[in-house]
């Protein structure tokens, strides 16, 4: 139980799917972190034997606990930050992917940010390839509702990426990666946390119009940094790229629909542009398999 005091009582959400070893590494190099109160695996349903893993590394300050089906990492994530928030006390959540590292300096850097800025709703950093390379999108701004619904014919991604902020302490921006990021516990609530319709990607967008809607923003930190070993979750449960792409275009109706407001034609157009990428990666996959054989 974290126990509550003058300062803020952080706490750190875990959402694993067949992703053991990843989540032992990252907590072994961050349980003896100070400034986090306490440790939460949400382990999503994994159908590798998982959780009889995480299970051995419970203790005072690693709480465990599994999800009643594969939720996606909307629906995990909620599950968990509702369990840190409403039974254990915790006023600030560090949302971190099973394939993130990052020192205690960075969190505490992220914790300072939100606790002095008290519109701040959300904050994250720039996020590393492992090697140190920079992610192309660590920060952006939604793109506008034309972009989204042409997205599916569009070469390049639809975001609006966040320009050289040149090392700046902090900058006021819509949306930072969801593979780790600190968050107001009390406002993400008041917010509704994420959209549990959506199973997996698009979270970062909806996150952003959510929290705007009631009057907060997000801050992101180009002066510190994490890394990430890019989406081996997602890769493990996404064979194919049809697959991706399929809960992708879930994703981004759902967001384009609720979140802007789209009319019907401009939904038509959208799920029309999916069905035509769809149908052009099958043919793609088609070719190579008979490449190949």
């Amino acid at each position: 139980m974290c126990k509550a005091g003058d300062e803020p009582v952080v706490g750190c959400v875990i959402l694993n799917y067949n992703d053991a070893d990843n989540v032992k590494e990252l907590i072994s190099s961050i349980r003896d972190y100070e400034t986090l109160n306490c440790i939460m695996v949400v382990d999503n349903c994994s159908t590798d034997g998982s959780m009889e893993l995480i299970e051995q590394l419970r203790d005072d300050k690693v709480l465990c606990v599994q999800s009643s089906g594969n939720l996606g990492y909307d629906g995990g994530n909620n599950f968990g930050m509702r369990l840190l928030s409403e039974e254990h006390g915790c006023t600030r959540i560090l949302i971190a992917n099973p394939d993130v590292r990052f020192s205690e300096d960075c969190l505490r850097s992220l914790l300072v940010e939100i606790c002095e800025d008290k519109l701040c709703a959300v904050v994250s950093c720039e996020q590393l390839l492992m090697g140190e390379k920079p992610v192309e999108f660590s920060a952006w701004n939604p793109p506008r509702k034309r972009s989204l619904v042409l997205s599916p014919c569009l070469k390049k991604s639809p975001y609006v990426r966040i320009g050289d902020s040149g090392k700046r302490s902090t900058v006021k921006v819509d949306c930072v990666a969801g593979a780790m990021l600190l968050a107001d516990a009390e406002v993400l609530g008041n917010a509704g946390y994420y959209d549990e319709d959506v199973f997996l990607f698009s979270e970062e967008m909806i996150l952003a119009k959510k929290i705007n809607r009631i009057g907060y923003h997000t801050l992101y930190l180009p002066s510190c940094s994490y890394q990430h070993i890019h989406s081996t979750s997602v890769a493990k449960t996404y064979k194919k790229k049809a697959d991706r792409l399929r809960t992708l275009y879930r994703g981004r109706r759902i967001l384009l629909k609720r979140y802007y407001d789209a009319n019907p034609v401009e939904i038509g157009m959208f799920e029309l542009l999916c069905k035509i990428r769809l149908l052009r990666e099958r043919f793609n996959y088609l070719g190579k398999r008979t490449a190949d054989s």
